[in-house]
């Protein structure tokens, strides 16, 4: 069902001229029609271009004219961003298309941009023929905000992202599928939500609002864990008065990362009977270290494992002279998951060295 659609998506694109190899943005809660965009950008030999769903005008206008956007799939609002008004006001000559979820009948627009509906892919038949895509192509253009004042664009090629799902397999096959709350537009829910159970043939759960009491509900109606990604998603559930014995045997297993991960926490959910792992990385490197739940707990509460497949490490001072482990310094990473680099390529010189 999920190819199918994805199909009549490319098509829909395919009729407004947006070829192979342009980039496309997509700025989505966790909704069914994130997962679909996923499937048919990379069927459909597109660039990637996630938008945080939170990302306001600045922040979104800026991605869409850096990355060169043709088209931009989101609905015309939800929670405090008003995504139509950034189209009207803030679009940049590149992009030519907007694709409307949610709004059969989305309100035309007086620039430059064409306005359609995500309903429109219904009327196409599922596109058959498919763009030959290599691995060293670029896949993802993802937007991290960092500690610099604009995004950061992040190039990962087919490649890099596929590494990075070989790190995640493990993880993905250890118990059972998860309800996801971590953003699909961010590193953590494009692999953990959308890719990795792809890859690994599992059931995507997805809630596009993280209220502790309705995910409790969603759990036991529908029988699945949840917690994983970052602490907050975890404790909210532990520390919720109407947890039981039966909501922590659901959970089981969690991987947490991409915030700081308390040892505290991991003791906690351990007296509940759920064991934790954390991992170690970034929008640039995604999976550097992460522990095995195999690990004693003294590993996995107080540590973010070892370095992952074939990732190397290095610490280092401010002289760039190596470091004994403990010792606060620099991170330097390298393996087959690191990103290319940047769409900005000062930024690239200042980050990156020839090994």
């Amino acid at each position: 069902d999920v190819e199918d659609e994805a199909r009549r998506l490319i098509a829909l694109l395919r009729a407004h001229g947006v070829e192979p190899g342009e980039p496309v943005a997509f700025q989505l809660p966790n909704w069914r029609e994130a997962v679909v965009s996923f499937v048919a950008l990379a069927l459909g030999g597109y660039v990637l271009v996630p938008i945080v769903h939170i990302y306001g005008r600045k922040e979104v206008g800026f991605i869409l004219e850096q990355s060169g956007a043709v088209a931009y799939v989101s609905p015309l609002a939800y929670g405090h961003v008003d995504y139509a008004a950034i189209v009207a006001d803030a679009a940049p000559p590149s992009l030519r298309l907007h694709v409307v979820v949610g709004d059969d009948a989305p309100p035309p627009l007086a620039n430059h941009v064409a306005r359609v509906s995500w309903s429109a892919c219904r009327a196409h038949a599922p596109q058959r023929e498919l763009p030959h895509v290599r691995a060293d192509d670029v896949a993802v253009l993802a937007y991290t905000s960092g500690t610099t004042s604009d995004p950061k664009g992040v190039i990962h090629d087919h490649r890099t992202m596929l590494a990075e799902l070989t790190h995640m397999a493990d993880y993905m096959t250890a118990g059972r599928s998860k309800l996801m709350g971590s953003p699909v537009t961010h590193a953590t829910g494009m692999l953990g939500a959308v890719l990795g159970p792809l890859v690994t043939d599992q059931a995507i759960h997805l809630i596009d609002r993280w209220d502790p009491t309705h995910v409790l509900e969603v759990m036991r109606e529908a029988q699945v864990g949840s917690g994983t990604g970052a602490s907050v998603f975890l404790a909210s559930l532990i520390d919720h008065p109407d947890f039981t014995a039966r909501d922590a045997a659901l959970i089981n297993r969690v991987g947490l990362g991409g915030a700081p991960v308390p040892v505290a926490l991991g003791e906690r959910a351990a007296a509940h009977g759920i064991t934790i792992i954390r991992a170690y990385g970034s929008t640039e490197h995604p999976s550097t270290t992460g522990a095995s739940f195999d690990d004693s707990a003294e590993i996995r509460h107080r540590t973010d494992g070892r370095a992952l497949g074939a990732v190397e490490l290095r610490l280092v001072d401010e002289d760039g002279r190596d470091v004994p482990v403990g010792t606060p310094g620099e991170i330097l990473s390298r393996g087959p998951d690191l990103c290319l680099g940047y769409t900005d390529p000062a930024l690239t010189a200042a980050a990156f060295d020839d090994e």
